[in-house]
């Protein structure tokens, strides 16, 4: 018994010593709520505001933890995969898809965005801010509202091409089905069960 005890307090002792999980940087403005129509079509979800360019490769590490916060999973990406093919500059307060090089949307989409010298721009200069919205059948136009010029746009994943990762309720609705469906085979079990 005495061994069992000290297994488990050895083994509490490894979990209190492992390191914390990696965590999105901290925007210095949170636009979760208020910034979901900075973008026509509204966005679903907002990550930033986040002073300077965050669509870089020194910055890949806190890329992959927003999106992450945002419901996409690119860890096994790399930067020079966006950089290379979806990575572009743009200007003006409207970016077209389908055109200028800028490839056509559809779908759930999530993207970055850099303002280059938003004077409204709410770090009190340049910004990059992340977003997800749906750009339906195809998406021809992306407005951003309010805030001065873009100066780059990321796609990170559109319509199929990258799986996002399922929501909290979905894996909540997943775990109860499992052991909903675990109960019942072990109900069944016992009751095929008979003695004679």
């Amino acid at each position: 018994m005495n061994k069992l005890i000290a297994l488990a307090l050895a083994s509490g002792a490894v979990v209190v010593a492992a390191p914390a999980l990696a965590a999105a940087p901290d925007p210095v403005v949170d636009c979760s709520v208020s910034g979901l129509d900075d973008i026509t079509p509204a966005a679903l979800a907002c990550a930033g505001y986040y002073s300077g360019n965050y669509l870089r490769n020194p910055q890949w590490d806190d890329q992959v933890l927003i999106l992450e916060d945002l419901g996409l999973d690119i860890s096994g990406q790399s930067w020079s995969y966006f950089d290379d093919n979806w990575k572009f500059d743009v200007s003006g307060n409207s970016i077209t898809f389908g055109s200028g090089g800028i490839p056509t949307i559809s779908g759930m989409t999530w993207i970055g965005l850099h303002v280059g010298g938003g004077q409204n721009f709410p770090t009190g200069g340049q910004g990059s801010v992340f977003y997800r919205f749906d750009a339906g059948d195809g998406l021809g136009t992306l407005t951003f509202n309010d805030y001065g010029a873009l100066s780059s746009l990321v796609i990170y994943a559109t319509g199929g091409d990258t799986p996002a990762v399922p929501e909290p309720a979905s894996w909540a609705m997943m775990i109860g089905g499992l052991g909903l469906a675990g109960a019942m085979l072990r109900g069944r079990s016992r009751s095929a069960v008979s003695f004679s």
